[in-house]
């Protein structure tokens, strides 16, 4: 009888071992798995987060542009690089301290003659290979196009570079500003 219970107890301890090794490699295996689905999730939530982004971006410029926070200068502060609102004080071209917040549209004083119902409103907004997004607008009835880059911190659009990519009210032979020296004449 203990030469059974003994063989019991070996058939036990051996039957144990194997369900160890099997129940690990088994495991082993499912953490490949969990693994490849960690990294997948990732790559979906950081998806999800790009597209989240975009969408802040794109109503973030549409609602700056449309609502005329360029001219605000506790907007350009809070959603300004120091590099952006370094350009903005240096392009400033009026007496005074301040920000150029017309750079944002086509620098247009007077409506487009026949346009003067039009609403300033962004008409379209895309998205480059390099990052930048590039908004065409309409402003005074003048079509324009600027091309910004922006990113987000904490939830919050802040704006790092602006460029002028087309602007009607220019092409049409207006002046974006004078320069006073081409206007004197010498005697």
């Amino acid at each position: 009888m203990i030469a059974t219970m003994k063989n019991k107890y070996l058939l036990i301890a051996i039957s144990a071992f194997f369900l160890l090794t099997f129940a690990t490699s088994c495991n082993n295996s499912k953490g490949a798995n969990d693994k490849s689905e960690i990294e997948e999730n990732i790559e979906n939530s950081d998806k999800y987060d790009a597209e989240k982004n975009d969408s802040l971006i794109r109503d973030f410029i549409t609602n700056m542009y449309e609502n005329e926070l360029y001219y605000n200068y506790d907007f350009l502060e809070a959603h300004c690089t120091a590099k952006m609102l370094k350009y903005l004080k240096d392009e400033f071209e009026y007496n005074g301290d301040g920000y150029a917040g017309y750079l944002f549209r086509t620098g247009a004083q007077d409506d487009k003659p026949g346009a003067e119902d039009v609403k300033d409103k962004v008409l379209k907004i895309t998205k480059d290979s390099e990052g930048w997004y590039h908004y065409t607008f309409t402003d005074g009835g003048w079509r324009g196009e600027n091309k910004i880059k922006v990113r987000v911190e904490n939830g919050k659009v802040m704006v790092d570079e602006l460029e002028r990519v087309n602007n009607e009210y220019a092409e049409a032979g207006n002046r974006e500003s004078v320069d006073i020296d081409s206007l004197m004449i010498d005697p």
